[in-house]
C-alpha cells in the first residue's frame, strides 16, 4: 500500500457535540394532538394515561396541555375560549402565542381522529431524549473515581433499563382506577377456560396450588443435599419452555453448562443418566431418542449460563438483557449461597440477606418469576424429625422474609437402599398469596426426572393453611 494511503478510522462523535445538538423532539405531533383536544375534548381521556405535561418539548404546548388537564379535571369544556381563559389566568395566554397560535393548533387537525398515534409519537421523544441524558450521566460518571467496577456497571445498565422501562409507565392511581383494574381481568378470567395464570410448572398439582408461578414472586426452592433440587428446577424449566412457551433463563454457580444439558437429555429421551457420562453402550434406539430429544430442546427459548462466583450485580446485568433481548418470563438461579454481594458485609447472613434482597427486587424491576435454589441450615440433621420447616432456612431470615413462595423438597425415605426411584414430598410451606399444603413426587434418579404420584385421598395439593402477609412485607 503507497504510503500515506492508510485508510484513516472515522473521527467518534464528540459527547459535547452530541449533548449541543437539538435533542428529537416531535413538534408537529405535538400541535396536532392539542389541536385534536381542541376539535374535540374528549380525544383528551383516550390519551392522559399516555402522555404527560413533561412529555412536550415545545414550552408552550406544555403549559396548554396543562391548562387542558386542568379544565377537564374541573369538569369544563375544553375549546379556544376556556383555554384562553385559564392561560390568561396563569399568566401564560401571551407566552404562548395567543390566540392566533390557539386558532393556529385549530386549523392543523380539522377532526381528532387520530390523536392516539399522534400521542405515542409525543411519548416516544421524551424517551429518547432520557435516554441521551441517561448515557451522558454514565460518559460522565466514567470519567470519575467510579469504584467497584461490577457495582459500575450494573448502576449503568439500571440508569439505561429504567429508561427503557418508561416506556411501560406506572404511576400513584386512586383505587377506583385499580379496582376497576382489577374487575376486568376478573371478567377476562371467568370468562376464560384457563385456570393457569402463570408460568405452567409441569406439576398439575402444584399448578393448582399457585395457579402457575406468578410474575414479580421470589420462589425459594430448598432442600437437603442430593434431594434432586437441581434436577427438578431443569424439570421445570424445561416444561416451561417447551409445554409453557415461556422463554426461561437459568443460571448455575454448581454445574457446567454440558453436566446441565446431558441431565436434561437423560430425563427428555428416556435413557439413563449415567450412560450419557460415557456415551458408551448406547443402542441405536438410544442413539434415535437422543436426537429426537436435542431436536425438542434446540427449538425451546432456554438461555444456560454457567458463570461461576456470580455477583448479585452481575446477575442482574444478565438477566435486564436476557429480558430486553428474549423476553425471558422465567429466571432460576442454582443455587443462592454459592453468589456473591456486590459489596462485603461483616456477617455471612447479612451477606444472604442482601443477596436475597436484590433477588426480590430483580423479580420485582422485570416483573418475571425468580426461583432460587437454597440449602437448609445444618440443624434438620440434628433433629429427629428430617421434614424441614422455615427455620431451617439456611444462614438467614431474611430469605423466608423475601420470599413469595418456600418450597421444600423432602425425602420421605432417606435410608432407602435404591436411590433411583424415591418418593419425594414437595411441601409448599410459604405461600404469600394462597394455600399451602403438600404434593407428592416419585424421582426416579436414573432419568434425572420428577413426576407426580399416584393420586391418594386428601394428599394433594389441598391447602392446610393460608399464610397471611407479614407485617415486615405484606406484599
Amino acid at each position: 500500500m503507497p504510503r500515506g494511503s492508510e485508510r484513516k478510522p472515522p473521527a467518534k462523535a464528540d459527547p459535547r457535540e452530541v449533548l449541543a445538538r437539538v435533542p428529537p423532539h416531535a413538534e408537529d405531533a405535538e400541535q396536532a394532538l392539542l389541536g385534536a383536544i381542541l376539535v374535540d375534548d374528549k380525544a383528551l381521556p383516550l390519551v392522559q394515561d399516555v402522555v404527560t405535561a413533561d412529555d412536550f418539548y415545545v414550552e408552550a404546548h406544555r403549559a396548554i396541555y396543562e391548562a387542558m388537564v386542568d379544565l377537564s379535571g374541573r369538569g369544563v369544556t375544553i375549546d379556544a375560549v376556556t383555554l384562553a381563559e385559564t392561560l390568561k389566568q396563569r399568566g401564560q395566554y401571551d407566552r404562548v402565542g395567543g390566540a392566533a397560535y390557539l386558532d393556529r393548533l385549530i386549523d392543523v387537525v380539522p377532526v381528532s381522529a387520530h390523536v392516539e398515534e399522534h400521542a405515542g409519537l409525543v411519548r416516544e421523544k421524551p424517551i429518547v431524549r432520557r435516554l441521551i441524558l441517561a448515557c451522558s450521566r454514565v460518559v460522565s460518571d466514567s470519567f470519575e473515581d467510579y469504584g467497584d467496577l461490577d457495582s459500575f456497571l450494573d448502576g449503568a445498565e439500571q440508569t439505561i433499563f429504567e429508561v427503557s422501562r418508561q416506556r411501560y409507565r406506572t404511576e400513584t392511581a386512586h383505587i377506583r382506577r385499580t379496582v376497576k383494574e382489577v374487575f376486568t381481568e376478573l371478567d377476562a378470567l371467568s370468562q376464560s377456560s384457563k385456570e393457569i395464570t402463570g408460568v405452567p410448572t409441569g406439576f398439575p398439582r402444584l399448578d393448582a396450588m399457585t395457579a402457575g408461578l406468578q410474575a414479580s414472586d421470589l420462589i425459594i426452592l430448598a432442600g437437603r443435599p442430593s434431594v434432586g433440587k437441581t434436577s427438578f428446577t431443569l424439570n421445570l424449566v424445561t416444561s416451561a419452555a417447551s409445554a409453557g412457551k415461556t422463554p426461561v433463563a437459568f443460571f448455575s454457580l454448581e454445574m457446567s453448562r454440558q453436566q446441565l444439558v446431558r441431565r436434561i437429555l437423560s430425563s427428555e429421551a428416556g435413557i439413563p443418566a449415567n450412560k450419557l457420562r460415557t456415551a458408551h453402550g448406547l443402542s441405536q434406539d438410544d442413539w434415535t431418542r437422543l436426537f429426537m430429544a436435542a431436536d425438542r430442546l434446540s427449538k425451546i427459548e432456554m438461555y444456560v449460563d454457567d458463570s461461576p462466583l456470580l455477583t448479585v450485580a452481575q446477575l442482574r446485568g444478565k438477566v435486564r438483557r436476557l429480558k430486553l433481548q428474549h423476553g425471558i418470563g422465567l429466571v432460576a438461579i442454582d443455587y443462592l449461597q454459592l453468589m456473591r454481594p456486590t459489596r462485603s458485609f461483616d456477617s455471612r447472613e447479612r451477606e444472604i440477606a442482601e443477596i436475597s434482597r436484590n433477588l426480590k427486587a430483580l423479580a420485582k424491576e422485570l416483573d418475571l418469576p425468580v426461583i432460587a435454589l437454597s440449602q437448609l441450615s445444618r440443624d434438620v440433621e440434628k433433629r429427629q424429625d428430617k421434614r424441614p420447616v422455615l427455620a431451617d432456612l439456611r444462614e438467614s431470615g431474611a430469605i423466608e422474609q423475601d420470599a413469595d413462595i418456600v418450597i421444600f423438597l423432602h425425602d420421605q425415605n432417606p435410608q432407602q437402599v435404591d436411590r433411583t426411584h424415591r418418593q419425594v414430598e414437595l411441601i409448599v410451606a410459604k405461600h404469600r398469596s394462597g394455600p399451602t399444603g403438600s404434593v407428592p413426587l416419585v424421582f426416579d434418579g436414573e432419568y434425572t426426572r420428577f413426576s407426580q404420584a399416584a393420586a391418594q385421598d386428601g394428599d394433594i395439593g389441598i391447602a392446610t393453611e393460608f399464610t397471611p402477609p407479614d407485617d415486615a412485607n405484606p406484599f
